[in-house]
């Protein structure tokens, strides 16, 4: 009887004590701004050890964040192909901007490079996710790099969204998103989604919907605003405040400084190879 009652007071010693590690299920700042969480491994002085643990049904986005080399070897490799290329630049940037938005206390917003098709712009999304990492599969990463195609319903995109929390997001050419309405009307929604930075609750789901901070890379042969703009409908402000488009810095091409290539094929093959 004394051995039980100094288990059972050195177990309720035990429970009153603090855990040694914390656990979250997706990437981005965890404890406040103390601790930035990637599927990699965590980075900050966050006073207790932070876990990554995503869900079974968003693991699958994980598997491409994976450390290969270091910032220099980046620079050195596809960093160097962007000097004197304005939008390379650029895009190379506001792929990073994601972890800013919160500690500068900004909203959700997307960039959209606009011009014809077989311009490269592409290949710039792709180099531009890379700093983040890219798909295992090797044909699968110089398509896309750690980006994705944009074959998905404006629902699972929002999954997508928070499932890239703080890490930002590439998803090339918009053409093949899928949703209710015409095109302009899932343009809208899309704007109103990242505005809203919210996941829609679904009846069917007792999960409550994830908040998300991202910024999204993207691309069309079209403009969206001109498109959304010329159409009979009566577009909200908060459309135009999300969707920054950049044109091609040239008519038809993405790149201005060929660093020693024949020509844009050769570039952009080059880029994404590296």
């Amino acid at each position: 009887a004394e051995s039980r009652v100094k288990l059972l007071a050195a177990l309720e010693d035990s429970a009153r004590d603090k855990p040694s590690f914390s656990v979250v299920a997706r990437p981005g700042w965890a404890a406040g701004l103390e601790s930035f969480v990637h599927p990699s491994g965590s980075v900050g002085h966050a006073q207790r050890i932070v876990e990554f643990s995503p869900s079974d049904k968003q693991a699958q986005y994980y598997g491409k964040f994976q450390v290969r080399g270091v910032a220099r070897q980046w620079r050195e490799g596809p960093g160097a192909l962007h000097c004197g290329n304005s939008l390379g630049i650029t895009l190379a940037a506001a792929g990073l901007a994601s972890p800013l938005l919160l500690p500068m206390e900004e909203s959700n917003f997307a960039v959209c490079v606009v011009g014809q098709p077989a311009s490269g712009k592409s290949s710039w999304l792709v180099a531009a996710s890379s700093q983040w990492g890219a798909h295992l599969n090797a044909q699968k990463a110089k398509q896309l790099g750690a980006g994705e195609s944009a074959n998905y319903t404006l629902n699972s995109l929002e999954e997508l969204f928070a499932a890239h929390n703080d890490a930002g997001l590439v998803v090339d050419d918009f053409r093949s998103l899928r949703g209710a309405g015409n095109p302009v009307d899932i343009i809208e929604q899309l704007a109103f989604a990242l505005s809203d930075g919210e996941e829609r609750g679904r009846q069917t789901s007792a999960r409550a919907p994830e908040r998300f901070r991202v910024v999204l890379l993207t691309s069309a042969n079209h403009s969206l605003q001109a498109k959304v703009a010329g159409s009979s409908k009566t577009v909200d402000r908060a459309f135009l405040d999300r969707l920054i488009e950049i044109p091609l810095p040239l008519e038809r091409s993405s790149v201005e400084e060929f660093h020693g290539s024949r020509g844009l094929d050769q570039f952009c093959d080059r880029l994404r190879s590296r």
